[in-house]
C-alpha cells in the first residue's frame, strides 16, 4: 500500500557510544515525502542517550544495544490510525494506502555482540554461496554448521539452460527443513527469501536447534493473501506452512538475532510438549516487521522464554503461554488483534499444557510504541490486552477454573501519543 520500512542491523560495544546519522532520500520514488527531516522522536525514548536534528537531519546517540525505532515526521505520532480508518475493513477505510500518505518508518536494531560465530572453513561448516541454488536435499550431506554465506540467497528458484537462477512461484516444498543438532547461521549481510520449518521433519519432536545471526529472512517471495477474502479455497489453507520460524515439540531449540520481514503468515512458533519438562527453548534479540492481514508475531508454548525482542506486526503481537517469562520487548501492531493475545485462558493452555503450568506466566519491562487498531462491532477484541468473549474459560487439570489468573503483568510502558 506504499508504505516503507528501513531497519539497519549492526552490533554494539557497551564501551563505545555510538551516532547514527538518518537522511530522507529525495530520489527514491514519486510521490514519497520528500525534504529535510523537520521533527523526529525516538520510541521508546529510554532505549537511546538522545537525539537531534542538524540541517535536517536525524543524529541518534545510542551507548547500549537496543531497538528503536524512529518517527520521522510525525508520519505514526500524529495520526491517529495511519493504516486504516476504525471504520472496517471496506476499500475506502484505507486512506493512506498510498506513497504520499503511507507511514515511512525507520528502525535502529543495534545488536549485542554474538562471541561463537562459526568459521566458513571450520570443519563441519556448509557454506552457501549467495546467487547459487540452495541443494534439494541438505539432510543428505555432511555438516554440523549451515552457513548462509553475504549476499542473497533465494530457496524458490530454478535453474536454466544457461545456469542462471530463475524465480518461480513458492511451494511448501521449498522450506528449508530443520534437522536435530544442526545448526543455522545467517551473518549480518546476507539475506533468505523462504523460510525455516520442521513440517518435513520425520520426527514427532525437535533437539537442539539453533538458527542465530544478525541477517533477515524475507517472506516476500511467498505467496501472501491479501486480505481475510482470500482465505477459503486457498491452496495453501494450512498456514503454518508459511511461517518464517516453527518448531514443533522443541528441545533446547533457539532463534537468536535474525530480522524476519514480510511473513507470509504468523512469523515464529516455538511450541513444546509440556507434559514433559524438556530442556528450554529461547527466542532473543529476534525483529519482525510484519505486513500481511494475520503477520502475528510470536507464539510459544512449554518451556520456552522470549527475551529482548522487537515485533512491529498488522496484527496480534505475542500469543502468551509458556512456563517461561516474556521480558524487555518492544510492540508495535498496525490495525487489528492486541499487543498481547489472550491464549492462556484457552485449552491450549488450560489443558493440554496444564501438567506443566507454571505458578505465574510473567510478562514484564515490555514496551508499547503504536497499539493501533479499527474498532469492527463484532469483534472487540482490539487493545493491549485481549480475552475474546467467544473463548471460554477452560477447566485446569486440577479442576480450577482457568480465568489466567496465573499470568502476572508487569512494568508495561506504553508510549504511543495516539493509541486507537
Amino acid at each position: 500500500g506504499g508504505w516503507s520500512h528501513t531497519f539497519t542491523n549492526f552490533v554494539l560495544d557497551p564501551n563505545t557510544p555510538i551516532v547514527v546519522k538518518i537522511s530522507r532520500k529525495d530520489d527514491i520514488v514519486d510521490g514519497a515525502p520528500s525534504g529535510p527531516i523537520t521533527s523526529a522522536a525516538v520510541r521508546p525514548a529510554h532505549k537511546v542517550d538522545s537525539w537531534e536534528i542538524i540541517g535536517g537531519e536525524v543524529y541518534v546517540t545510542m551507548s547500549q544495544p537496543a531497538q528503536v525505532a524512529i518517527d520521522i515526521d510525525g508520519q505514526m505520532d500524529t495520526r491517529k490510525s495511519p493504516r486504516a480508518l476504525p471504520t472496517g475493513w471496506g476499500s475506502s477505510s484505507f486512506p493512506y494506502s498510498n506513497l504520499i500518505n503511507g507511514a515511512h518508518s525507520v528502525t535502529i536494531f543495534a545488536n549485542p555482540f554474538i562471541s561463537d560465530k562459526p568459521d566458513p572453513d571450520d570443519p563441519g561448516v556448509l557454506v552457501l554461496k549467495a546467487g547459487e541454488k540452495i541443494p534439494d536435499k541438505l539432510d543428505e550431506l555432511d555438516w554440523d554448521i549451515l552457513y548462509f554465506e553475504p549476499g542473497v540467497h533465494k530457496t524458490s528458484v530454478d535453474v536454466n539452460e544457461q545456469g542462471e537462477l530463475v524465480d518461480r512461484r513458492w511451494e511448501p516444498e521449498d522450506q528449508i527443513t530443520l534437522e536435530d543438532n544442526k545448526t543455522y547461521y545467517i551473518p549480518g549481510d546476507a539475506i533468505v527469501y523462504g523460510n525455516f520449518t520442521d513440517f518435513n521433519s520425520p520426527n514427532n519432536t525437535s533437539e537442539n536447534i539453533r538458527v542465530y545471526g544478525h541477517g533477515t529472512i524475507s517472506g516476500t517471495q511467498i505467496l501472501h493473501y491479501r486480505s481475510w477474502d482470500d482465505y477459503p479455497g486457498s491452496e495453501y489453507p494450512n498456514g503454518e506452512w508459511h511461517r518464517a520460524m516453527l518448531v514443533r515439540n522443541a528441545k533446547n531449540c533457539s532463534f537468536e538475532g535474525i530480522t524476519m520481514v514480510d511473513p507470509a503468515n504468523h512469523t515464529i512458533t516455538i511450541q513444546a510438549n509440556s507434559h514433559e519438562v524438556y530442556e528450554p527453548n529461547s527466542i532473543k534479540w529476534a525483529k519482525i516487521i510484519g505486513w500481511r492481514p494475520n503477520s502475528d508475531g510470536t507464539a510459544v508454548g512449554g518451556n520456552t522464554y522470549v527475551e529482548d525482542c522487537f515485533f512491529r506486526t498488522q496484527d496480534d503481537g505475542h500469543y502468551i503461554g509458556g512456563a517461561k517469562p516474556l521480558r524487555r520487548c518492544i510492540f508495535w501492531h498496525d490495525v487489528n488483534g492486541q499487543t498481547f493475545r489472550g491464549d492462556f485462558t484457552t485449552d491450549r493452555i488450560g489443558q493440554d499444557y496444564a501438567p506443566n503450568m507454571p505458578e505465574q506466566i510473567i510478562v514484564e519491562d515490555i514496551d508499547i510504541i503504536y497499539a493501533r487498531g479499527v474498532f469492527v462491532t463484532s469483534d472487540n477484541s482490539f487493545g493491549i490486552i485481549g480475552v475474546e468473549g467467544g473463548w471460554n474459560n477452560k477447566i485446569l487439570a486440577n479442576g480450577v477454573e482457568n480465568t489466567g489468573q496465573m499470568v502476572v503483568f508487569r512494568n508495561i510502558r506504553i508510549s504511543d501519543p495516539l493509541p486507537t
